[in-house]
């Protein structure tokens, strides 16, 4: 699994991670009723 953190890129704060870390944080989040934001965005956009 990759999770290198969180970045700043033009003021937006983005995490550098994975499918799998992408998959294991929202499952957890879930399971403990946290909130969770999530993204999908291509390579290109």
């Amino acid at each position: 699994m990759i999770d290198l953190g969180r970045f700043n890129i033009l003021g937006i704060q983005v995490n550098a991670i994975d499918y799998e870390s992408a998959v294991a944080q929202i499952i957890g989040a879930a399971m403990h009723q946290h909130p969770c934001s999530v993204s999908a965005l291509a390579v290109h956009g």
